[in-house]
């Protein structure tokens, strides 16, 4: 069956064969639903700390906004001795930037602008190269000519076996070297039987999580630590993503990526909480008002009403609602690929707890759903429920 697929993509797809840039050194990680966005923070924080250019491509406009937006809220984790408190997941050295379709031309030229003249001024007033990371679509895979790209990386796994082909053609253009980097769950790994016959320009080759995960806590000390300490509280490390290495690393890789899951996590629910304290400060701010108003008045046979103390309301942060919309979105997103590649990439293989961690959320798969209703279907669930009960009743009493 596997054969069949690898012609079949073979025999549609004959115009990018042998397409890819011979200097482009191709690569995957194979990484677990649960473990994906603290790899992805892992495997940035090298590439930044080099101050290098990395274009992230993602599959939906939503989950670019939301991974843009979370990135850019964080506290810096690369240590900056004079702002613990700098703003940016990487500190604001770093240039943070995001691309998609639903973006206006005009906007979209400016970013882009932006990105390729990514500039930053030391203690001396020179001008050097500052680290900067694009979050994008497809949008940008094609007619988009950004030079001095260092990595490509493929965060969700093309649609299609030619926008591979069109995305690792942003790196490694005019003869310059470049690096692709794919992400696959171990579920996915048939998908590089075909890129391999496919595409033609050598080896995949396997990059090693324990390595990238060592490199990481090896740059952020403060947040290794932190998750040392949290783990001596009787966390016991997942054991998936990849190969292990000597004991003492592999706890110390553990710790970085529960230490950064936790506060990635930290992040979207404080967030959520400042927001609806805000709204609550603001309406309860609005009744006072309304209440002065109407003591104010010389009519006495006004009824004055105490304020009502304001209930939390449903909407939460903006985080909180992005990332709850970026994973339904992924979801729906997962299985529109072209024919050929639907057996690699089957919606019944995902682990749908595991996705919702690789999004920040902690809440469990049927608490999303729920919450991701709108009110009619808020109502027709509870109607489905009352209508089970008299059921049931009916059934009991005959």
């Amino acid at each position: 069956a596997l054969n069949d697929v690898i012609n079949d993509v073979t025999n549609s797809n004959s115009d990018v064969t042998n397409s890819t840039p011979r200097q482009l050194a191709q690569q995957y990680l194979m990484v677990s639903a649960k473990l994906r966005l603290a790899t992805l923070v892992a495997f940035l924080v090298a590439r930044m700390r080099l101050n290098e250019r990395v274009v992230v491509f993602l599959s939906t406009c939503v989950s670019v906004d939301y991974h843009t937006k979370l990135f850019q809220s964080m506290n810096s984790i690369l240590g900056n001795e004079n702002n613990d408190e700098e703003q940016g997941l990487f500190g604001s050295d770093t240039l943070i930037e995001h691309l998609h379709g639903n973006i206006p031309q005009s906007e979209r030229c400016k970013i882009l602008h932006k990105f390729a003249d990514s500039k930053a001024s030391d203690t001396t007033q020179n001008q050097r190269q500052r680290g900067a990371i694009l979050f994008c679509t497809d949008v940008a895979a094609r007619g988009l000519n950004l030079r001095g790209i260092h990595y490509i990386l493929q965060y969700d796994p093309p649609s299609e076996i030619s926008e591979y082909v069109h995305r690792i053609g942003r790196a490694a253009r005019a003869g310059e070297a470049g690096r692709a980097l794919l992400f696959l769950l171990p579920s996915e790994k048939g998908f590089l039987d075909v890129l391999e016959t496919k595409v033609g320009s050598g080896e995949v080759s396997a990059l090693s999580w324990s390595e990238t995960l060592k490199i990481a806590s090896g740059i952020c000390e403060d947040v290794t630590r932190e998750g040392l300490r949290l783990a001596g509280t009787g966390y016991q490390g997942g054991r998936e993503g990849g190969g292990q290495g000597n004991g003492g690393l592999s706890r110390r890789g553990e710790a970085f990526v529960l230490a950064i899951q936790a506060r990635l996590e930290d992040c979207v629910i404080t967030d959520d909480l400042e927001t609806r304290r805000k709204s609550a400060a603001a309406k309860q701010q609005q009744a006072q008002q309304q209440l002065e108003k109407q003591q104010s008045k010389k009519d006495t046979k006004t009824k004055k009403k105490k304020p009502k103390p304001y209930k939390s309301t449903e909407e939460g942060g903006m985080l909180l609602t992005l990332a709850r919309q970026s994973y339904f979105s992924h979801l729906r997103a997962y299985p529109t690929r072209e024919k050929a590649l639907k057996l690699f990439f089957s919606p019944r293989a995902l682990h749908l707890g595991h996705v919702a961690k690789s999004f920040a959320l902690r809440d469990p798969p049927k608490t999303l759903a729920h919450a991701h209703w709108n009110k009619k279907q808020k109502m027709e669930f509870r109607e489905g429920k009352k209508k089970k009960k008299r059921k049931f009743e009916e059934e009991e009493e005959d």
